[in-house]
């Protein structure tokens, strides 16, 4: 009994202290980001947040949630760890989900490394409200090192949406694309990063803002940012690449070059996918056919010569296993002035984005880039590759800066710089020089 007695000033001194902080903090919406817990990253990056949601740690928090807010639902606490939260929880518990309901997708787009990422949320502006200009703000820890701010890495900032205004009008729901940013760090994207979004009726005036400051209305959400996870066998998430520039050697009239699928879902996953090609501009320059596999259902460039390639109708889909790769080869064919420029677009069963109140797991959008097509003087010497009577010169760039071989399949009837199929075929593989270019 006597330990007993001894325990209880310590007990109240303990609920004086938290009854004043109590009274200290200003009541309204606080963040859930760990601010001293665990931050729940996957190895090695486990360990505790030191993200600022408490109000001790001057966490961002908004008071009036009647003028504007992320989504229909927002809750007002006295602090994050409030164990009179009117959501029945504390913030700070794991479990607990803080009416974070604003947004609605979250797609990362493979067409680059690291690659750029679009969000998509919901500002609420309730009945009666004042409405006017509001700003959204974002912060992702890109590198999992457990706080906000800085740069992830080269010309990658934490801050990856800064003061971006939106208009708010009493009674309405406004869907709100928010500018596109760089999702990664190095070569690796986030798995479970904390995220940090902001509404609120004034800009964030901080150079380097870490999470901090108190606005007078608005909403704070704060979400977990997780990967698919894609289960065998099931589906594929696709990454196509083609040559930045591919190379017409003056006079020549067609090339080969090659486009690449890469598989990037962890594990060894099946599936198919489709593309589609199609010009910029000089529409009538280049004409893009499809060889091999890449031809598999694809319905003809043209008319006119230059027009699109689209495979994405069945049975153009183009199986895939595992980690793939799936090489695409192509021939261009020169029908016009060059440059000219193309792009093109690959698209498979990529999951869509999942959006709870607990966290968001990413979609993946179509995997894009653009092709330019460009005319360039080459070298005399060459060699050959003879397959089948397929007849391909490989040339060099006379500009040094041009390094990689430039592949010429010649059929039969034409001839370049000055030697025809028949005496190319006759010439056999190997070195050769050419008499005469164009």
């Amino acid at each position: 009994m006597h330990q007993l007695h001894q325990g209880r000033p310590q007990l109240w001194a303990l609920l004086v202290i938290f009854l004043v902080m109590s009274a200290c903090a200003t009541s309204g919406d606080y963040g859930d980001a760990p601010d001293g817990g665990s931050t729940g990253y996957p190895a090695p990056f486990a360990q505790r947040g030191s993200f600022p949601t408490l109000a001790a740690s001057g966490g961002a928090m908004t008071e009036d949630l009647r003028q504007a807010t992320l989504g229909p639902s927002a809750s007002a606490e006295a602090d994050a760890n409030d164990p009179a939260d009117p959501d029945g929880q504390p913030n700070l518990n794991p479990s607990n989900t803080d009416a974070d309901d604003g947004i609605v997708d979250f797609v990362v787009v493979l067409t680059s490394i690291p690659p750029p990422a679009g969000m998509t949320v919901n500002v609420v502006g309730p009945p009666g409200s004042r409405g006017g200009t509001y700003f959204v703000n974002a912060l992702i820890d890109l590198n999992l090192d457990g706080r906000w701010g800085g740069l992830a890495g080269p010309g990658l900032p934490e801050w990856v949406v800064k003061n971006f205004p939106v208009q708010v009008a009493a009674g309405t729901t406004t869907q709100v694309a928010l500018p596109p940013f760089f999702y990664g760090f190095g070569n690796r994207l986030p798995d479970g990063a904390w995220m940090r979004i902001l509404l609120s009726n004034e800009p964030v005036t901080s150079g380097d803002w870490d999470g901090t400051g108190s606005f007078d209305a608005g909403e704070v959400e704060d979400h977990v940012i997780t990967l698919p996870r894609i289960q065998p066998n099931k589906r594929i998430v696709i990454h196509m690449t083609c040559p930045r520039v591919v190379r017409f050697p003056r006079g020549a009239g067609q090339v080969q070059f090659n486009c690449r699928v890469d598989n990037v879902a962890v594990g060894a996953t099946n599936g198919s996918f489709s593309y589609f090609m199609t010009a910029v501009n000089n529409i009538p320059s280049v004409q893009v056919q499809p060889m091999g596999q890449a031809n598999r259902g694809c319905v003809p460039a043209g008319p006119p010569p230059g027009g699109p390639v689209n495979c994405g109708t069945p049975p153009g889909d183009i199986p895939i296993a595992g980690a793939g790769p799936v090489l695409l080869p192509f021939t261009a064919i020169q029908r016009g002035p060059l440059p000219s420029q193309w792009t093109y677009r690959a698209r498979a069963e990529d999951p869509p984005a999942v959006i709870r109140p607990t966290g968001v797991t990413i979609g993946f959008g179509d995997s894009m880039g653009d092709v330019r097509f460009e005319e360039v003087d080459v070298l005399p010497d060459a060699r050959l590759e003879i397959t089948d009577g397929q007849v391909i010169i490989v040339l060099k760039a006379k500009d040094p800066a041009i390094r990689e071989d430039i592949r010429v399949p010649i059929g039969p009837g034409e001839r370049f710089g000055g030697v025809s199929y028949e005496q190319l075929l006759e010439q056999g593989a190997g070195p050769i020089r050419l008499p005469a270019l164009p």
